[in-house]
């Protein structure tokens, strides 16, 4: 069976080559496990819904376990890996600045559904948020200081704000100097 999946192409209209637009797919809404369930048995599944919402927990459970235990776990659907990115102070976890993250890659079943789906282009539309991205970006460049003018950090470093921002305000709220 063949999937088609609706899109809509992006244009941004402050782009310098306008042949280039992006392919945004339209999403039809949002589904979750009972859906699923539902559309098993609405193709001839003939298992009680609370033995299949039982496997399906119970699966999902496992498999999460099994992740977090240092296994990788295919599903068929997604291969799952536990990874660490962030590194360690003084070889100890923290925590609270320390976490697992998942790697998850295609697996077989979902590389074969990409395969037998079609892209149905439904429409045009304007990128308005990367306009006004850009506006504000061109905003920030035609107002920012050039190699010409001369710009004293002495006149940021008298900041007193209990709530800073950002740069020199928040090292002087943060360390108290």
């Amino acid at each position: 069976m063949k999937n088609v999946l609706k899109a809509s192409i992006i244009t941004n209209t402050n782009a310098n080559n306008l042949s280039f637009s992006k392919v945004q797919p339209v999403i039809n809404g949002f589904i979750n496990s009972n859906d699923i369930i539902d559309e098993l048995q609405k193709d001839g599944l003939d298992i009680n819904r609370q033995i299949i919402h039982d496997i399906v927990t119970l699966f999902n459970k496992t498999v999460a376990q099994k992740v977090v235990s240092g296994y990788t776990v295919n599903t068929g659907l997604v291969k799952l890996t536990a990874e660490i990115k962030t590194p360690v102070f003084d070889k100890k976890w923290n925590p609270y600045s320390n976490r697992i993250d998942i790697s998850i890659e295609y697996g077989d079943d979902l590389i074969q559904a990409i395969n037998k789906t079609t892209v149905d282009i439904m429409d045009e539309k304007v990128d308005k948020t990367e306009t006004a991205a850009t506006n504000i970006e061109d905003t920030i460049a035609n107002n920012s200081p050039t190699d010409n003018v001369a710009v004293s950090s002495d006149q940021y470093s008298n900041i007193n704000n209990d709530n800073p921002a950002c740069g020199i305000a928040f090292r002087k709220w943060l360390c108290k100097s």
